[in-house]
Protein backbone atom coordinates (compact mmCIF):
# COMPACT_ATOMS: atom_id res chain seq x y z
CA UNK A 1 0.00 0.00 0.00
CA UNK A 2 0.95 2.97 -0.82
CA UNK A 3 0.36 6.39 1.17
CA UNK A 4 -1.08 7.08 4.52
CA UNK A 5 -3.82 5.25 6.28
CA UNK A 6 -5.61 4.45 9.75
CA UNK A 7 -5.22 1.52 11.48
CA UNK A 8 -7.35 1.10 14.68
CA UNK A 9 -6.31 -1.42 17.45
CA UNK A 10 -8.73 -1.85 20.40
CA UNK A 11 -7.30 -4.03 23.00
CA UNK A 12 -7.80 -4.86 26.86
CA UNK A 13 -5.30 -5.28 29.99
CA UNK A 14 -6.00 -6.16 33.28
CA UNK A 15 -4.94 -4.19 36.28
CA UNK A 16 -5.04 -6.30 38.57
CA UNK A 17 -7.20 -4.66 41.07
CA UNK A 18 -9.68 -1.50 40.62
CA UNK A 19 -7.00 0.20 42.33
CA UNK A 20 -3.36 0.16 41.99
CA UNK A 21 -0.04 1.78 40.51
CA UNK A 22 -0.19 0.58 36.64
CA UNK A 23 2.04 1.09 33.83
CA UNK A 24 0.57 1.88 30.82
CA UNK A 25 0.93 -0.58 27.57
CA UNK A 26 3.41 0.18 25.19
CA UNK A 27 2.30 -0.44 21.81
CA UNK A 28 5.57 -0.19 18.99
CA UNK A 29 4.88 -1.18 15.19
CA UNK A 30 8.20 -3.08 14.24
CA UNK A 31 10.08 -2.90 10.43
CA UNK A 32 9.68 1.00 10.39
CA UNK A 33 12.35 3.60 10.52
CA UNK A 34 10.53 5.98 12.61
CA UNK A 35 7.77 6.35 15.16
CA UNK A 36 5.87 9.19 16.98
CA UNK A 37 2.65 9.99 18.45
CA UNK A 38 0.81 11.10 20.93
CA UNK A 39 -0.77 8.93 24.31
CA UNK A 40 -3.86 9.97 26.18
CA UNK A 41 -5.51 9.00 29.28
CA UNK A 42 -9.19 8.94 29.77
CA UNK A 43 -11.34 7.32 33.02
CA UNK A 44 -14.55 5.30 31.79
CA UNK A 45 -15.71 4.64 35.06
CA UNK A 46 -15.63 6.69 38.30
CA UNK A 47 -11.50 6.60 39.22
CA UNK A 48 -8.89 9.11 39.78
CA UNK A 49 -5.94 8.92 37.83
CA UNK A 50 -2.62 11.14 38.09
CA UNK A 51 0.80 10.78 36.29
CA UNK A 52 2.99 8.58 39.47
CA UNK A 53 5.62 8.98 36.99
CA UNK A 54 7.04 9.04 33.17
CA UNK A 55 10.32 9.18 31.14
CA UNK A 56 10.76 9.39 27.42
CA UNK A 57 7.51 11.30 26.74
CA UNK A 58 6.75 14.60 27.28
CA UNK A 59 3.55 15.53 28.95
CA UNK A 60 1.59 17.76 26.99
CA UNK A 61 -2.02 19.73 27.55
CA UNK A 62 -4.84 17.43 26.66
CA UNK A 63 -5.90 20.01 24.31
CA UNK A 64 -2.64 19.70 22.23
CA UNK A 65 -2.64 16.05 21.62
CA UNK A 66 -3.90 15.90 17.88
CA UNK A 67 -7.54 15.66 17.04
CA UNK A 68 -7.93 11.85 16.64
CA UNK A 69 -6.60 10.76 20.08
CA UNK A 70 -9.19 12.98 21.79
CA UNK A 71 -12.06 11.55 19.00
CA UNK A 72 -11.15 8.06 20.36
CA UNK A 73 -12.94 8.53 23.74
CA UNK A 74 -15.94 9.06 24.58
CA UNK A 75 -14.61 10.22 27.46
CA UNK A 76 -12.69 13.72 28.11
CA UNK A 77 -8.49 12.91 27.71
CA UNK A 78 -7.31 13.83 31.33
CA UNK A 79 -3.58 13.15 30.62
CA UNK A 80 -1.49 13.54 27.40
CA UNK A 81 1.57 12.53 26.56
CA UNK A 82 3.90 12.71 23.46
CA UNK A 83 6.53 10.68 22.29
CA UNK A 84 9.43 10.74 19.67
CA UNK A 85 10.68 7.00 20.17
CA UNK A 86 10.60 4.14 21.94
CA UNK A 87 11.10 2.98 24.76
CA UNK A 88 8.86 5.30 26.82
CA UNK A 89 7.10 4.86 30.64
CA UNK A 90 4.14 5.89 31.77
CA UNK A 91 2.97 5.29 35.11
CA UNK A 92 -0.53 5.86 36.26
CA UNK A 93 -1.79 5.68 39.65
CA UNK A 94 -5.33 5.07 39.31
CA UNK A 95 -7.48 5.01 42.31
CA UNK A 96 -11.51 3.49 42.00
CA UNK A 97 -13.67 5.34 43.92
CA UNK A 98 -17.66 4.02 45.77
CA UNK A 99 -20.48 4.64 43.53
CA UNK A 100 -23.66 6.29 44.59
CA UNK A 101 -26.64 5.82 44.11
CA UNK A 102 -28.60 8.14 41.39
CA UNK A 103 -32.21 8.93 40.60
CA UNK A 104 -33.40 6.66 37.78
CA UNK A 105 -37.02 7.96 37.33
CA UNK A 106 -38.68 11.15 37.95
CA UNK A 107 -41.88 12.67 37.36
CA UNK A 108 -41.60 16.51 35.71
CA UNK A 109 -45.22 17.17 36.41
CA UNK A 110 -48.44 15.35 38.17
CA UNK A 111 -51.89 16.55 37.30
CA UNK A 112 -54.80 15.09 39.86
CA UNK A 113 -58.36 15.63 39.61
CA UNK A 114 -61.06 14.31 41.97
CA UNK A 115 -64.74 14.87 42.26
CA UNK A 116 -66.64 14.45 45.97
CA UNK A 117 -70.12 13.46 46.09
CA UNK A 118 -72.95 14.49 49.41
CA UNK A 119 -72.76 11.11 50.52
CA UNK A 120 -69.09 9.90 51.18
CA UNK A 121 -67.58 9.15 47.61
CA UNK A 122 -64.15 10.29 46.50
CA UNK A 123 -62.76 9.78 42.77
CA UNK A 124 -59.56 10.28 41.72
CA UNK A 125 -57.87 9.97 38.36
CA UNK A 126 -54.12 10.92 38.51
CA UNK A 127 -51.59 11.29 35.38
CA UNK A 128 -47.62 11.46 36.02
CA UNK A 129 -45.53 12.28 33.54
CA UNK A 130 -42.38 10.12 34.14
CA UNK A 131 -38.84 9.85 32.58
CA UNK A 132 -37.48 6.52 33.19
CA UNK A 133 -34.25 4.52 33.14
CA UNK A 134 -34.54 1.30 34.98
CA UNK A 135 -37.32 1.40 37.08
CA UNK A 136 -39.49 -1.46 36.78
CA UNK A 137 -42.66 -0.22 38.95
CA UNK A 138 -44.18 2.65 39.96
CA UNK A 139 -45.08 1.75 43.60
CA UNK A 140 -48.28 3.64 44.31
CA UNK A 141 -49.66 4.13 48.52
CA UNK A 142 -53.87 4.56 47.80
CA UNK A 143 -55.31 6.28 50.87
CA UNK A 144 -57.74 4.04 53.12
CA UNK A 145 -60.21 2.34 52.31
CA UNK A 146 -59.55 3.05 48.55
CA UNK A 147 -59.91 0.70 45.63
CA UNK A 148 -58.06 0.89 42.17
CA UNK A 149 -59.80 1.64 39.47
CA UNK A 150 -57.49 1.91 35.91
CA UNK A 151 -54.13 2.18 35.17
CA UNK A 152 -52.94 3.04 32.32
CA UNK A 153 -49.20 3.36 30.72
CA UNK A 154 -48.25 5.29 27.30
CA UNK A 155 -51.41 5.38 26.47
CA UNK A 156 -52.04 1.62 27.08
CA UNK A 157 -53.99 -0.43 29.82
CA UNK A 158 -51.63 -2.21 32.27
CA UNK A 159 -52.65 -5.11 34.85
CA UNK A 160 -51.78 -3.72 38.44
CA UNK A 161 -50.90 -5.66 40.94
CA UNK A 162 -49.48 -5.46 44.58
CA UNK A 163 -46.69 -5.99 46.97
CA UNK A 164 -47.14 -7.24 50.61
CA UNK A 165 -47.16 -3.63 51.93
CA UNK A 166 -50.02 -3.48 50.13
CA UNK A 167 -48.68 -0.70 47.52
CA UNK A 168 -50.23 -0.55 44.13
CA UNK A 169 -47.39 -1.92 41.30
CA UNK A 170 -47.95 -0.11 37.75
CA UNK A 171 -45.46 -2.03 35.61
CA UNK A 172 -43.43 0.94 33.82
CA UNK A 173 -41.66 1.49 30.32
CA UNK A 174 -38.03 2.85 29.68
CA UNK A 175 -38.01 6.17 28.29
CA UNK A 176 -36.90 6.60 24.76
CA UNK A 177 -33.73 8.58 23.92
CA UNK A 178 -34.68 12.01 22.82
CA UNK A 179 -32.19 14.16 21.62
CA UNK A 180 -30.32 15.59 24.98
CA UNK A 181 -32.48 13.39 27.49
CA UNK A 182 -35.38 11.27 27.62
CA UNK A 183 -38.73 11.32 26.80
CA UNK A 184 -41.42 11.68 29.07
CA UNK A 185 -44.61 8.90 28.93
CA UNK A 186 -48.14 9.29 30.71
CA UNK A 187 -49.37 6.88 34.03
CA UNK A 188 -52.88 7.24 34.74
CA UNK A 189 -54.64 5.90 37.77
CA UNK A 190 -57.37 6.05 38.54
CA UNK A 191 -59.10 4.93 42.24
CA UNK A 192 -62.31 5.04 44.73
CA UNK A 193 -61.91 6.71 48.19
CA UNK A 194 -65.09 6.56 50.89
CA UNK A 195 -64.98 9.64 53.11
CA UNK A 196 -67.65 10.32 55.63
CA UNK A 197 -70.95 11.48 54.43
CA UNK A 198 -71.53 15.08 54.07
CA UNK A 199 -73.80 16.74 56.75
CA UNK A 200 -75.09 20.29 57.02
CA UNK A 201 -71.53 21.66 58.32
CA UNK A 202 -68.57 19.56 59.34
CA UNK A 203 -64.96 19.21 58.12
CA UNK A 204 -63.88 17.33 55.60
CA UNK A 205 -60.11 15.50 55.78
CA UNK A 206 -58.64 14.43 52.12
CA UNK A 207 -55.66 12.57 51.30
CA UNK A 208 -53.90 11.95 48.01
CA UNK A 209 -51.66 8.83 46.68
CA UNK A 210 -48.06 8.76 47.17
CA UNK A 211 -45.75 7.29 44.77
CA UNK A 212 -42.40 6.36 45.41
CA UNK A 213 -41.02 8.70 42.28
CA UNK A 214 -40.10 12.61 42.87
CA UNK A 215 -42.42 14.89 41.50
CA UNK A 216 -40.82 18.47 40.37
CA UNK A 217 -44.46 20.08 40.14
CA UNK A 218 -47.75 18.66 41.21
CA UNK A 219 -51.83 20.48 40.09
CA UNK A 220 -54.67 18.95 41.99
CA UNK A 221 -58.48 19.85 40.74
CA UNK A 222 -61.03 19.18 43.66
CA UNK A 223 -64.60 19.56 42.06
CA UNK A 224 -66.82 19.75 45.20
CA UNK A 225 -70.89 19.69 45.49
CA UNK A 226 -72.63 22.70 44.46
CA UNK A 227 -75.27 22.62 47.80
CA UNK A 228 -72.13 24.05 50.40
CA UNK A 229 -70.15 26.95 50.89
CA UNK A 230 -66.48 26.18 51.58
CA UNK A 231 -63.48 27.34 53.74
CA UNK A 232 -60.34 27.33 55.92
CA UNK A 233 -58.13 25.38 53.18
CA UNK A 234 -55.09 23.43 55.24
CA UNK A 235 -52.64 21.28 54.12
CA UNK A 236 -49.59 20.65 52.55
CA UNK A 237 -50.44 21.81 49.19
CA UNK A 238 -51.02 25.62 47.99
CA UNK A 239 -54.01 26.76 47.35
CA UNK A 240 -54.19 28.80 43.89
CA UNK A 241 -56.50 31.13 41.41
CA UNK A 242 -53.61 30.66 38.56
CA UNK A 243 -54.57 29.02 35.31
CA UNK A 244 -53.30 24.89 35.64
CA UNK A 245 -50.75 24.08 32.89
CA UNK A 246 -52.12 21.64 30.58
CA UNK A 247 -50.57 18.42 29.74
CA UNK A 248 -49.28 17.52 26.40
CA UNK A 249 -51.59 15.51 24.63
CA UNK A 250 -49.23 13.50 22.31
CA UNK A 251 -48.33 12.04 26.07
CA UNK A 252 -51.76 10.83 26.85
CA UNK A 253 -53.27 8.84 23.48
CA UNK A 254 -56.49 7.08 25.63
CA UNK A 255 -56.81 3.42 24.30
CA UNK A 256 -60.15 1.76 25.40
CA UNK A 257 -59.33 -2.05 26.26
CA UNK A 258 -61.25 -4.98 26.72
CA UNK A 259 -61.64 -6.46 30.24
CA UNK A 260 -63.65 -6.39 33.41
CA UNK A 261 -67.79 -6.50 32.95
CA UNK A 262 -70.46 -5.20 33.91
CA UNK A 263 -70.87 -1.72 35.69
CA UNK A 264 -67.59 -0.65 34.60
CA UNK A 265 -68.43 -0.77 31.09
CA UNK A 266 -70.31 2.64 31.25
CA UNK A 267 -68.33 4.19 33.12
CA UNK A 268 -66.63 6.43 30.67
CA UNK A 269 -69.93 8.50 30.35
CA UNK A 270 -69.94 8.91 33.76
CA UNK A 271 -71.48 12.25 35.84
CA UNK A 272 -71.47 12.69 39.34
CA UNK A 273 -75.12 11.84 40.23
CA UNK A 274 -74.64 8.54 38.43
CA UNK A 275 -71.09 8.15 40.74
CA UNK A 276 -73.30 9.16 43.61
CA UNK A 277 -75.55 6.36 43.50
CA UNK A 278 -73.07 4.01 43.13
CA UNK A 279 -72.77 1.13 45.89
CA UNK A 280 -69.24 1.51 46.85
CA UNK A 281 -69.73 -1.91 48.39
CA UNK A 282 -71.14 -3.63 45.13
CA UNK A 283 -68.11 -2.33 43.29
CA UNK A 284 -65.51 -4.39 44.60
CA UNK A 285 -67.42 -7.78 44.22
CA UNK A 286 -66.60 -9.49 41.31
CA UNK A 287 -69.49 -8.86 39.22
CA UNK A 288 -67.44 -5.03 39.06
CA UNK A 289 -64.13 -5.83 39.72
CA UNK A 290 -61.86 -8.75 38.23
CA UNK A 291 -58.16 -9.58 39.02
CA UNK A 292 -56.10 -10.34 35.83
CA UNK A 293 -57.74 -8.35 33.30
CA UNK A 294 -56.97 -5.35 31.43
CA UNK A 295 -58.63 -2.23 33.04
CA UNK A 296 -61.38 -0.28 31.22
CA UNK A 297 -60.66 3.56 30.64
CA UNK A 298 -61.97 6.00 33.42
CA UNK A 299 -62.97 9.79 33.10
CA UNK A 300 -63.40 12.00 35.64
CA UNK A 301 -66.89 14.24 35.76
CA UNK A 302 -65.57 17.84 36.29
CA UNK A 303 -68.74 19.27 37.80
CA UNK A 304 -69.09 21.15 40.44
CA UNK A 305 -67.56 24.04 42.34
CA UNK A 306 -63.93 23.82 41.27
CA UNK A 307 -60.56 24.64 43.49
CA UNK A 308 -56.86 24.44 42.65
CA UNK A 309 -53.70 23.63 44.49
CA UNK A 310 -50.12 22.95 43.70
CA UNK A 311 -47.49 21.79 44.69
CA UNK A 312 -43.79 21.61 44.53
CA UNK A 313 -41.08 19.17 44.79
CA UNK A 314 -43.11 16.11 45.93
CA UNK A 315 -40.66 13.73 47.54
CA UNK A 316 -41.74 10.25 49.38
CA UNK A 317 -44.64 12.54 51.00
CA UNK A 318 -48.43 12.16 50.51
CA UNK A 319 -50.29 15.38 49.48
CA UNK A 320 -53.15 16.70 52.34
CA UNK A 321 -55.92 18.76 52.38
CA UNK A 322 -58.44 19.59 55.27
CA UNK A 323 -61.58 22.27 54.87
CA UNK A 324 -64.76 23.46 56.60
CA UNK A 325 -68.24 22.71 55.01
CA UNK A 326 -71.42 24.49 55.23
CA UNK A 327 -74.72 24.01 53.37
CA UNK A 328 -75.96 26.87 51.74
CA UNK A 329 -79.18 28.22 53.03
CA UNK A 330 -82.33 27.99 50.30
CA UNK A 331 -86.41 29.29 50.77
CA UNK A 332 -88.07 26.52 52.09
CA UNK A 333 -90.24 27.15 48.51
CA UNK A 334 -87.03 25.88 46.60
CA UNK A 335 -86.58 22.84 48.66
Amino acid sequence: MSGSYSLNIEYEKSMGKTSAVVKAPELKVLGVERETGFFGVAARTNVEISAEDFSGVTQIDPKEAQHYVIRSSPRPVLLAYKYLKHPFDIVLDVKKHFDVSVLIAAIDMADIKSVITEDGKYLTAAVFLVRNNMKQFLKVELPDESEVWSTYVAGKPVKPGKDKKGRILVPLENSQQGPGEMASFAVEVVYLSKIPQMEKKGRVDLKLLKVDIPVSHMQWSLFLPEKYKYKKFDGNVEKTTQPLRSLPQDKLQPVYGGGGSGMLQSIPQANVMEIQNMDFELLQKEQSMDIGVMPVKMEIPQQGQAFHFTKLLVIDERPELTFDYKKKWEPSWKK
